[in-house]
């Protein structure tokens, strides 16, 4: 701390004849070097971070911004999830037994869409802690008990469907059967498909959750 500032401060208290008013200027002057003190050890408080900034490794802004990362990545996963499952209910029709499940999948795919864009840019629940709100807790609570009943459904789909996957329409003959095939064949059935869609439901409900 620069000496001068108290110096000045010494110097220029004049001199009391009365010991109460030496004792009350002493005091003032102290005071006075106490404040300056405090002025320079004061820290200067951080702004919020600007757009497009990654906070400090380690530190509470960090750890929320990797987590928002997470919750896009997952974001992104519903969607795909959405699209495989509701695929899979146009030739569910010919596996009455798949319909629900692939419902449910398409369900909990739509809502989560929902509720992870509202938790998108989490921030802690104050300032005086770094936990993050109870909204938040409770959402992620949700997300991984109706993940974990996507993959129940997805476990089943995929066992059901295993049986039909090479079934064939012996009453069609193509010669499109497959970019290895040279000669007429019999084209898959609708229900044939839904074995592979229920391989990818149940591997990107695997990653969600």
């Amino acid at each position: 701390m620069d000496r001068e500032p108290q110096s000045a401060l010494l110097e220029s208290r004049p001199a009391a004849s009365d010991p109460d008013e030496t004792r009350h200027g002493l005091l003032h002057a102290d005071n006075e070097l106490a404040d300056l003190g405090a002025k320079d050890v004061t820290a200067v408080p951080q702004g919020p971070l600007s757009a497009g900034r990654w906070a400090p490794a380690g530190s509470i802004n960090n750890i929320y911004q990797k987590a928002n990362l997470c919750l896009v990545a997952l974001w992104l996963l519903s969607f795909i999830v959405l699209g495989a499952a509701a695929s899979v209910l146009a030739p569910a029709e010919h596996l009455p037994e798949v319909i629900p499940l692939a419902a449910y999948a398409v369900a909990c795919a739509g809502i989560h869409i929902l509720l992870l864009f509202f938790q998108l840019r989490t921030k802690p629940g104050s300032d005086k802690s770094p936990s993050p709100p109870a909204s938040y807790l409770a959402g992620t609570a949700v997300s991984i008990v109706m993940w974990a009943g996507v993959v129940g459904c997805a476990v089943p789909m995929l066992l059901w469907t295993r049986g039909v996957r090479d079934e064939r329409d012996e009453s069609t003959t193509t010669y499109h059967c497959g970019k290895h095939s040279s000669g007429p064949c019999h084209p898959h059935t609708a229900r044939a498909v839904l074995f592979e869609r229920a391989v990818f439901v149940l591997v990107v409900s695997c990653l969600a959750l």
